[in-house]
């Protein structure tokens, strides 16, 4: 039992609670000293000071004084409660539970532990244990609102929305019969529509209609109430209603996608297959869409949408209408809004004959030809300068025409800043579509651009419409890989209007499609230079750099926009996922695991504090009534570790525990350093040790050095702490008050995080992940088969193997892990399997494999799927695997494949995707014939086969390479748009940024020159192919 102060020291320890309340930490140690002079052990003094000392970053002393609290008065709440204050301060929320659950046996009814004990509940989502708290706190104080509230939720999230209904409406019982107060309208009206919405959840529509439309007087956001209403009357089926419903909504924003599918939906229009309906659904949706193109003209939705269902000649009509207003405006994002359309049958072509017939008309005329004379025969293509046969790196001569010297004006190169999205992203499509978003600034402009458009006599088509073509077909040929086309428009284009960055990054694209990705870089770099206050071009270069493992390149310019002293910090804040992505995707590919798998795991530990920033809107949803979004933000981060994100850096992080377990170091450092200089002459040995001498000294220098500067940043941190004694508390009841002082890397190479006793158990618990979270990738279940295999754990390598023929049966992968593992398991002694374990590996092979042996199986594989290259490969590999004496024939099976659609001269087709040679497979093949079979003149063979299909390629050193050839020579003018020319948007520079003399390529022999037969009016060009404004 606890010591009982005296009043005097239980008024200081009530101070001392105020003063953890007020975070004025200094004077509560103080109080706290006062105590323990004359009561040293009392308790939960000792433990108010832990907690205090928790908040200063003390944690150490904080946790012994806590421990020695309890000790001493093991049954006091406060104690407990404290102990778990300690265990949420650092996340150790199960262990914060078991506190908490200790402090109620001394205190059952305390109202303060209930609501943190709730907190923690639906943080570690125990729902259960959520709604008992929930409904122990709103018996405890049920004229609280928030106790209403919370069990609602609570019972909501533990899926009883009929309770969840009843309890909101006991709770609007005990209010007022006239309207709440005005400062409390908009809390009650989220309440009205968070009904509304468990009860269109619950499927009572009838209900929740009815209540929408009693309380509509009471509920502010109007747009969500038509919006609910309308979901409801097309759940009641009651079309007409539904369809007015929706027609209203389009009224007030007739981009949102959202209201056209439901709208579809009241005719009684499904989508059969993507972008697929039947016919008579087909013209259902060309009468309505007819008629909301003439109602909305201004709507890109009702444009766009008739392009997924539309087909032959009417999708030619309509696709054209569509194209020929952002080819005018000169919009860059014009190809990513299109590029779905490519996943349908037959529509590739149609649109290559839109595209094809615009770029003659444009070229000859300067104008759009007729609408009426589509279904005529296309006109012979014009005589145009092709590109060169022998680089893809040399630009065409410009146009014979005036507007090769004629730059896009800087309202249209506007326009394009303000609308320019990455294309490598689709999903920014998707999310422009979805919000319908309107800027009346960007209307009246449009409005104006119309009528300047209109001034245009006998509609003839500015300049740089011709340029936006050529820029929409070359990623059109691009997209079906016809490499030397694609290369041939850009360069045109190029040589229209050199000073378009948007060139130069799409040209980048279609090399690195080609499989240059140093050339792509190069040309991201002089994108880049372009405009250097352009954050977007600077991304997309580091992007280019490190696929092109240029990692030093690209930390050198993603450093240009942080800030500077701690630019690897600044972009770990930022949550910079995809540069850290990608920088761990180079470094896996050049075999440094260690700083593959510190990038990777910076991603995890994204994922962990976005889920530990939701803790915050436990109380804050509450208190402000957003409930709806509250709900579904406790969706989204049920969902969070399933994002694509998440799962390649888990993926890649199983990757590097593989790799580090598959070939361990063979030697340490010391050993390789004696076998080393066994090696060595006398004099050579000399000189060794003056330089590993000297290298130590400098080493112990640095370290020094850092742990001075270590020493100083504790010491500020702790003057800090000091000096705001009186106030500088912490977050959530535990934070550190050393805010400003950044952590110092002691693992910048993450060689500790390689040095873990078992690489595979750390293997398995970024799997385990996966499988909670993206159970359906298949990727997931390959990884857990080849962690499972290097374990032994055969039950669930079978497991990876059941589950990877269920989401594809078919593929390759899936087909090498089954034949492998039943050839492992005839390999083992019998004595070294359990007998149950492999009875059930013997029943589950019947299943799979039925009365056929694994050479049998893998023939009859290879029947199935003789046109794939990936798939034949599989097969070869799995023949030298089962049948060493059969390697021969393997090889041969490999270099006899055919090749398909995908060669670069006519490009593929929609229909022979799944036999045409894609570059990764020809790489993975090649490496396959070197490391499996151990053939260099059968890889020389192939790699001749390879070159056939990309000539531009890098790994293959094809003669288009820059490998051969060299880096791009671009025809244009560096700094053109930081110095204050057209650039990308014709704004000039316009910011300040830090840049040295030289680009990070400049110092990998990317010297970018001007040709001076394209030089841009406005530019001169000096000797040393630098460029200077006039």
């Amino acid at each position: 039992m606890g010591v009982t102060l005296p009043a005097r020291e239980a008024n200081l320890f009530k101070s001392i609670v105020k003063s953890y309340e007020t975070k004025q930490y200094k004077k509560g140690l103080k109080a706290a000293d006062q105590i323990l002079k004359k009561f040293p052990d009392h308790g939960e003094t000792l433990a108010m000071k832990g907690l205090t000392l928790n908040c200063m970053d003390r944690k150490p002393e904080a946790y012994d004084l806590v421990r020695k609290g309890l000790v001493k008065d093991l049954k006091s709440h406060v104690c407990w409660h404290v102990f778990g204050l300690l265990h949420r301060s650092d996340r150790e929320y199960r262990e914060a539970i078991k506190c908490y659950r200790n402090a109620l046996r001394s205190d059952p009814d305390n109202i303060q532990i209930l609501r943190d004990l709730s907190l923690l509940q639906i943080q570690m989502r125990d729902l259960g244990g959520f709604v008992q708290t929930r409904c122990q706190l709103l018996t405890l104080k049920p004229n609280h609102r928030n106790n209403w509230i919370g069990f609602a939720i609570a019972q909501h999230l533990n899926d009883n929305r009929a309770t969840s209904v009843q309890i909101l409406e006991a709770y609007e019982g005990t209010l007022e019969e006239d309207h709440p107060p005005e400062s409390e309208r908009y809390e009650h009206s989220e309440m009205l529509l968070y009904k509304a919405m468990l009860q269109e959840e619950s499927g009572d529509f009838e209900r929740a209609i009815q209540e929408l439309d009693r309380k509509q007087a009471k509920i502010v956001d109007t747009l969500a109430w038509k919006e609910q209403r309308a979901s409801l009357l097309l759940g009641l089926k009651r079309l007409g209603e539904a369809e007015a419903a929706y027609r209203k909504l389009l009224d007030v924003n007739p981009d949102n996608y959202a209201y056209y599918v439901g709208l579809q939906r009241c005719l009684g229009v499904e989508e059969e297959a993507e972008g697929s309906y039947s016919e008579g659904n087909t013209a259902k949706l060309m009468v309505l869409y007819e008629e909301l193109r003439e109602k909305y003209p201004r709507s890109a939705a009702a444009k766009r949408i008739p392009l997924d269902f539309l087909q032959g000649e009417v999708f030619a009509e309509a696709l054209d209408r569509y194209v020929r207003p952002f080819l005018r405006k000169g919009v860059p994002s014009l190809f990513s809004d299109l590029r779905p359309l490519y996943n349908q049958p037959g529509k590739a072509e149609i649109m290559e004959r839109v595209f094809t017939r615009l770029e003659t008309s444009l070229r000859a005329s300067g104008r759009f030809p007729k609408l009426d004379s589509l279904s005529s025969p296309l006109p012979p293509p014009a005589p145009s300068a092709p590109s060169s046969s022998t680089s893809c790196c040399t630009s065409s001569p410009p146009l014979p025409s005036s507007s090769s010297t004629s730059p896009p004006s800087s309202k249209a190169g506007s326009r394009r800043r303000r609308r320019r999205r990455d294309d490598d992203d689709e999903s920014d499509v998707d999310a422009v579509r979805a919000s319908g978003d309107h800027d009346d600034e960007v209307v009246e402009e449009e409005e104006e651009e119309e009528e300047e458009d209109g001034e245009i006599d006998d509609d003839q088509e500015p300049p740089s419409t011709l340029m936006w073509m050529l820029f929409l077909l070359a990623q059109h040929h691009d997209r079906r890989e016809r490499f030397d086309k694609a290369l041939e428009m850009i360069d045109r284009a190029i040589a229209h209007t050199p000073t378009v960055i948007d060139l130069y990054l799409i040209k980048g694209r279609i090399l690195k499609h080609a499989g240059d990705p140093v050339a792509a870089a190069a040309l991201a770099d002089e994108a880049r230079s372009m405009d250097l206050a352009d954050r977007f071009l600077n991304s997309e270069c580091v992007k280019r750099m490190l696929k092109a493992d240029q990692v030093e390149a690209a930390e050198t310019t993603a450093a240009l926009f942080t800030k500077d002293g701690d630019q690897h910090n600044n972009l770990f804040d930022m949550q910079c996922m995809w540069y850290e992505l990608a920088s761990g995707d180079s470094h896996l590919r050049q075999g440094n695991f260690g700083k593959a798998l510190k990038k990777y795991l910076a991603v995890e530990k994204h994922y962990q504090d976005m889920e530990e920033d939701q803790f915050d809107f436990h109380t804050y949803c509450l208190r402000k009534m957003t409930l709806r979004a509250y709900v579904k933000m406790l969706r989204m981060a049920d969902r969070l570790h399933s994002h694509k994100f998440f799962c390649r850096a888990a993926a890649g992080a199983v990757r590097c525990y593989l790799k580090v377990f598959d070939k361990p170091p063979s030697a340490t450092a010391e050993e390789a350093d004696a076998a080393t200089m066994q090696s060595m002459t006398s004099a050579e040995r000399k000189k060794a040790r003056r330089q590993k001498a000297k290298g130590e000294r400098a080493k112990k220098l640095e370290e020094e050095r850092a742990a001075k500067e270590e020493e100083a940043a504790a010491a500020a941190a702790a003057a800090a702490a000091s000096a705001k004694g009186a106030g500088g508390g912490a977050k959530k009841g535990g934070g550190g008050a050393s805010q400003g002082a950044k952590p110092v890397d002691t693992d910048p190479d993450g060689e500790k995080l390689l040095q873990v006793p078992d690489l595979l158990a750390e293997a398995s618990k970024y799997l385990r992940l996966l499988q909670d979270h993206a159970d359906s990738s298949f990727e997931t279940h390959l990884l857990a088969y080849e962690v499972a295999v290097r374990k032994r754990k055969l039950l669930l390598a079978l497991r990876g193997i059941k589950k990877m023929r269920r989401i594809q049966p078919h593929n390759p992968d899936g087909h090498r892990c089954l034949i492998g593992f039943f050839h492992l398991v005839d390999g083992l002694p019998v004595e070294d399997v359990n007998p149950v374990v492999m009875d059930v590996v013997t029943a589950e092979r019947k299943e799979m494999l039925g009365a056929k042996s694994l050479v049998d199986c893998n023939e009859a594989f290879l029947d199935e799927h003789s046109g794939s290259l990936s798939h034949r490969a599989v097969v070869a590999e799995m023949m030298l695997l089962l049948s060493p004496e059969k390697k021969e024939m393997a090889l041969k099976l490999v270099l006899d494949s055919p090749s398909g659609g995908g060669n670069l001269a006519g490009g593929f087709d929609d229909a022979d995707v799944s036999s045409r040679w894609r570059l990764d497979q020809c790489v993975a093949v090649h490496r396959l014939i070197q490391d499996s079979f151990k053939d260099g003149e059968a890889a020389a063979r192939w790699r001749e086969r390879c070159i056939a299909h990309y000539p531009y390629s890098l790994y293959f050193s094809g003669p288009k390479s820059s490998k051969v050839v060299g880096l791009p020579v671009v025809a244009g003018v560096e700094n053109v748009a930081g110095g204050g020319g057209v650039g990308r948007g014709g704004e000039g520079g316009g910011g300040v940024q830090k840049e040295d003399s030289s680009s990070p390529c400049a110092a990998q022999n990317n010297t970018l020159t001007v040709s001076s037969s394209s030089t841009a009016p406005g530019i001169v060009a000096t000797e040393n192919g630098s460029g200077s404004t006039t």
